[in-house]
């Protein structure tokens, strides 16, 4: 085998090796960012039912302070609420 012959091998098993190497890299990043989406989708549902628990408080309350003859900002307050919680149960 000539020097030539194996200087090429050489040079092809290093071109293989790089782009192994590439195409794992690119595969964990891939993986790190579908993880990291995972993590994220399950931060979002807990703030929903966080939240969910909140806006159900507050409109017991201001219905609360309504049946109590509070009126003017309690009662448009308790309105919007009302709406935008019937809007996002529709969704």
């Amino acid at each position: 085998m000539s020097a030539q012959v194996l200087f090429d091998a050489l040079l092809r098993a290093g071109g293989l090796a790089t782009a192994a190497g590439a195409l794992f890299g690119v595969l964990a990043a891939v993986g790190r960012w579908l993880r990291r989406q995972h993590e994220q989708d399950a931060e979002i549902q807990a703030i929903q039912r966080e939240l969910t628990v909140v806006c159900r408080g507050m409109f017991a309350c201001l219905d609360g302070l309504k049946q109590m003859g509070c009126n003017g900002t309690v009662t448009a307050a308790r309105s919007e609420l009302e709406t935008h919680l019937n809007e996002s149960a529709h969704h």
